[in-house]
């Protein structure tokens, strides 16, 4: 069997989404929160990271 497994990252504060993963963090960047009909609610833009093992996520 095999496997795939992402990580992503965010803040909620005062009503302000930010990717807290994201490389560019200069610009203030508030990401957008939207609604899928079969999947559900997601980030609109929030990046996703692939992790090979528990060292890429501390």
């Amino acid at each position: 069997a095999s496997y795939r497994t992402e990580v992503s990252f965010l803040e909620i504060h005062n009503e302000r989404v930010r990717d807290l993963l994201r490389q560019d963090q200069t610009q203030s960047h508030s990401l957008k929160v939207r609604e899928h009909p079969k999947n559900g609610p997601y980030v609109q833009n929030l990046s996703n990271h692939l992790v090979y093992d528990y060292s890429d996520i501390q």
